[in-house]
Formats: C-alpha cells, structure tokens, sequence
C-alpha cells in the first residue's frame, strides 16, 4: 500500500458540503410542518363533524395543494350527512308526533323484538287490558309472512271485556337509526257493523225483511249452477189491490208482513224472497215437488186461519205454483221462474173457479 500523504480539503468546499445539508434539514422541516398544518386542520374538522354538529365547516383557505381538493370533498360529504341526518330526526319527530295525534293504537318494534314505542292510544288500550301488546304480537308472529308482503290482517280480538274487529298494517322503517317495524291498530267493528247494514240493505227487501229480487235471483242461479236438488215455489197474494184500495196501503203492508211470516216458516233452510210488490219465491232445498205442494198448502191453511181469527174483514190468501229442480237440470233459472210463475196462475184461477 502506497500512502500518499494527508488530503487537504478545500474551504470552499466544505462550506458548500455544509450548506446542502442544512437546506435538506430545514427543506425536512417545512416538509413536516406542511404535513402536521393540512392534517391537523382535517383532523379538527372531522372530529367536529362526527359530534353531527350541523355547523362544522372546514376553511379550505388554510390547506395546500391536494389537501385542498381532499377538503373540498370532505366539505361536500359531510354537508350531505348533515342533511340526511336532519331530515331523519325531523322525520323521526313528525312520526311521533303523528303517532301521538291518531285515534289509532299504534306501536314500534325494533329488531331486537322488543318494543320500542307506543302512542297514547296504544297506552290507553293497555290500561284496560294488560296483555293487549302481547296478544296482538301473539297474532302477527302467526302471521307475519303476510304482514311482511303489505297486507293487512283482520280478526276477532278479546280484550277488557270486549269483542271486537281488529285491522293491523305493519310498515318498515328506521327508528332511533336501527330497522323496525311500525304497526298500526284500526278498530273496525263499526265499519263492519256498518258494512253488513248496507249489505242487509242491498239484499232484502226494506218491509219483511226477506231477500229482495236481485239476491234472490243470484241464489237461484247459483243452486242451479251447481245441480243442486230443491224445489221452487212463486206465490202471489190474492186481492192486494183491494186491500189497499179499500182499506189503505197501511193495512196492505201488514197483509204483506203476515204472508212473509208465514212463507219464511217453510222449513229453517229455505230461503224466502219478495221478489215484486205482492209476489215471492221460495227456494227450498231437498225438497221435491210433491212434498214442498204439500208444505204450502199448509202455510196457505195457516195464514187463511190466522187472518180469520183475528176477525178482518177480508182473507189472508194466497196462489202458489211450485217447480222441483231435479239434479242435472238443464233449464235456466229463468225459465224455472216463469214455469213457477204459470203454475201458481192455474192454481189462481182454479181457486177463483172454486169460489
């Protein structure tokens, strides 16, 4: 090994050597503040934000470069959130106050099945029977498939000491941020009540309370449809008119009532009918001809004899004509009327003839 001596290093470059490395440390140390002043900006913001504090707004004027463009978005997110964070506590707060304003019970059950919520009325109910909640939970676990599908449910309930229609829609919905369901209870006993006094009134007839024409019809073309074996019975009053005439339609609406009386005692499956102002049709099921002949000659004799025992001054009567409808039928029901409707003239006549 040659050694060569001691290498002496120039003043001008070790100055030079010294300054790179100062720049590089303090070009490190802007670096890092850089850094520490963008982050610890976002940082703030973000903890504001997540107190879903709808003033937090981050001053994009104090980041640099891609930090701005990062925070612009964070500003446009976390405006987004804020609204949709608003607009679920409002809706949130108009569902309960919705909830507290209806006259129907109305209850929340979260995920977890429990529930969550009730309003005034549902508390009400509750009061006067204390297993209300559990018995209407008893009945949607029953039938929770079809809840699920947006049909709603009607039963009977027993609660309190009371019978009545119950309806009850079950809705989806967010509650304190989880899913659960929303139900609603509807007593509709008196729509049913009501809905059965229209039906009763679409059907009968307003004065005996028979079937009217219409439902009586349907009924007749039904049993034929299905080869039904009964027997049909057209009856007509004698002397209405005269009646009504002589005595006026007061007395004609109780002649009436008293033949609907006696013709609806035929036997406990028949079904009477007032099918126009004095005439009705009977439709007795399992009954021939020969035997429903038999039956309304004896309502005849029985109407005949309750008019005459309460002296009035003119008979209980009436003319009847009877068709049996055997299995297999081929006539229509219009047809089985009208040969009713023949019948109960010959038998008319055959009676006048009589007098």
């Amino acid at each position: 090994m040659c050694w060569r001596g001691p290498v002496f290093l120039r003043p001008h470059f070790i100055l030079a050597c010294g300054y790179d490395r100062i720049e590089s440390a303090c070009n490190y140390r802007a670096g890092v503040n850089y850094l520490d002043n963008n982050i610890s900006l976002l940082l703030a913001f973000l903890r504001e934000a997540a107190d879903c504090s709808d003033t937090a707004v981050l001053d994009t004027a104090g980041l640099r470069g891609d930090f701005a463009v990062l925070g612009e978005a964070l500003n446009a997110f976390v405006r987004a959130n804020c609204k949709a964070v608003c607009a679920h506590a409002q809706s949130h707060e108009l569902m309960r106050r919705m909830a507290g304003g209806t006259a129907h019970a109305l209850f929340v059950v979260d995920g977890a099945g429990s529930v969550a919520y009730r309003n005034e009325a549902a508390l009400a109910e509750q009061a006067a029977d204390p297993h209300y909640i559990d018995k209407l939970l008893g009945t949607i676990a029953q039938n929770a498939p079809a809840l699920q599908c947006g049909a709603t449910l009607e039963f009977t309930h027993t609660g309190g000491g009371l019978q009545r229609e119950i309806a009850i829609s079950g809705y989806q919905l967010l509650w304190n941020g989880g899913p659960a369901t929303v139900y609603l209870v509807r007593d509709i006993t008196a729509e049913r009540r009501l809905l059965h006094e229209l039906q009763q009134r679409a059907d009968h007839d307003g004065l005996t309370q028979l079937h009217n024409r219409y439902a009586g019809m349907k009924i007749l073309a039904e049993w034929m449809e299905s080869g039904r074996l009964f027997s049909l019975v057209f009856a007509d009053l004698n002397r209405l008119k005269y009646v009504n005439d002589v005595f006026g339609h007061g007395a004609g609406d109780i002649y009436i009532v008293a033949a609907a009386r006696a013709l609806e005692a035929f036997s406990p499956d028949t079904v009477a009918c007032r099918i126009g102002g004095d005439e009705f049709m009977l439709l007795a099921p399992g009954y021939n001809e020969k035997d429903a002949l038999a039956r309304m000659a004896e309502l005849a004799g029985n109407l005949l004899a309750a008019s005459r025992g309460s002296n009035k001054p003119y008979d209980y009567s009436i003319s009847y004509g009877v068709v049996g409808v055997p299995p297999g039928n081929t006539l229509t029901a219009g047809q089985v009327l009208r040969a009713a409707d023949e019948r109960m003239y010959e038998h008319k006549r055959a009676s006048k003839q009589a007098v």
